[in-house]
């Protein structure tokens, strides 16, 4: 009887660890869903930073350039000296604005590269961490399959003696 009450103990006990496993195995499939969604809406933007950043060079460039030439057609300009004199003074503290987000934009257009590199680097590593994951889970469902199966064959055994 008390071989009996062991195994039952062992097997209770067996139970509750691949109840565990097949939580943690619950979960894994929750995150790898998640680094499915994740990577799928984070690769076209890390496929498209390199030219992004081509682009933003550009058009920060035009920008500079055409900052002087810009058509002011429909401005209202003041008939008064102290209105034009205020219209000046925001025109001219407009531009150094600009010029002071063009220069800034320039000094952290490395960190922009950086960026996008990491993040290139980053969809490696989730891609690599995919597989694994994946290898990982079919070995727990195997692991799982040969529980189940010498739990089955143990109380098989157990009713035949």
């Amino acid at each position: 009887m008390h071989a009996v009450w062991e195994q039952n103990h062992e097997d209770t006990q067996y139970l509750r660890e691949l109840d565990e496993e097949y939580e943690r195995l619950q979960y894994n499939k929750r995150l790898d869903q998640q680094l499915d969604m994740q990577e799928s809406l984070l690769t076209p933007i890390v496929n498209s930073l390199p030219k992004v950043e081509d682009q933003y060079r550009t058009l920060a460039e035009a920008i500079d350039t055409t900052l002087h030439q810009i058509p002011v057609k429909g401005v209202y300009v003041p008939d008064s000296e102290q209105g034009q004199q205020q219209l000046i003074s925001a025109l001219q503290e407009t531009e150094t604005l600009l010029g002071e987000l063009s220069t800034m934009h320039r000094e952290h257009l490395p960190n922009i590269s950086t960026c996008a590199k990491a993040s290139q680097t980053l969809e490696i590593a989730i891609q690599e961490q995919r597989k694994e994951f994946k290898r990982c889970s079919d070995t727990l469902v195997v692991l799982q399959t040969l529980a189940t199966k010498e739990a089955s064959m143990k109380i098989q055994e157990m009713q035949n003696d």
